[in-house]
């Protein structure tokens, strides 16, 4: 009997070692794994900014015309406002359509590209679930190793 509870308790004094060294092994990786994660690249996409020019303007009238060429002139720019006026609003909208989007866009490639590192981080690179559980799992299984053999030295 006393050899059996030597035998379980020096089974218990190697799975306790060994889940200690593993959980401390396991410890280290994830520091170093963190310290990648804190170092890695970080990538943030840019979209073209916003910028438009103004044709608006009224070409300069010539000095040397009339006072009637120069108001069938003014009636005639004043007559193609509206259209001109619509046709910048539509021109506009458009591009400041097309610049949100690419901002939008950029903006999702990058919070995207940083969610995927923090997956990458959380989930580990090739470990599986139960990889970073088993040094303490051995070393459950040493103390109940070890706590049979101090039921068995009381019997």
């Amino acid at each position: 009997m006393t050899a059996l509870v030597v035998t379980l308790a020096s089974i218990a004094a190697a799975l306790e070692a060994g889940g200690l060294l593993l959980t401390v092994r396991d410890i280290h990786a994830a520091r170093r794994r963190l310290a990648d994660y804190l170092q890695r690249r970080s990538v943030t996409y840019a979209s073209l900014g916003l910028a438009a020019t103004s044709e608006m303007a009224m070409d300069l009238i010539p000095q040397n015309q009339t006072l009637e060429q120069r108001l069938t002139a003014l009636e005639a720019w004043k007559r193609g406002l509206p259209d001109e006026l619509a046709h910048r609003e539509r021109q506009l909208s458009d591009r400041i359509r097309g610049d949100y989007t690419g901002a939008l866009t950029a903006s999702e490639k990058t919070v995207g590209d940083q969610l995927e590192g923090v997956r990458e981080y959380l989930q580990g690179a090739d470990e599986h679930r139960w990889v970073s559980y088993r040094g303490p799992a051995i070393l459950g299984f040493g103390i109940a190793v070890g706590l049979a053999a101090n039921i068995l030295s009381a019997i």
